[in-house]
């Protein structure tokens, strides 16, 4: 018999994920969705994660959210009124 603890016979080390940026993040979850373009939050995640980059869900969801209001903000417009009719003239009750 070996005199090895059992939580150390059972242990898997986890690999060592080199840390992103989050810039190097957004071109990889922006090549993701440019390849798969109905993917959201949840589904972006799941393949980052196959492809071997460990990140949690909320950074993914905080970098879209970043991602999308940035695009936004430089689509606002005004708004456009209608062109309304000329208005019409005026007509005097008494000089008819």
């Amino acid at each position: 018999m070996i005199d090895l603890p059992r939580s150390t016979f059972y242990y898997r080390a986890t690999t060592k994920t080199a840390k992103l940026s989050d810039m190097e993040l957004v071109t990889i979850i922006e090549e993701i969705q440019d390849e798969l373009p109905c993917y959201g939050n949840r589904r972006v995640t799941r393949e980052l994660r196959r492809r071997g980059h460990l990140v949690n869900h909320k950074r993914v969801a905080r970098l879209g959210d970043q991602a999308a209001q940035a695009l936004c903000a430089h689509d606002r417009q005004q708004p456009r009124l209608p062109d309304l009719p000329e208005p019409l003239p005026q007509c005097d009750p008494r000089s008819a």
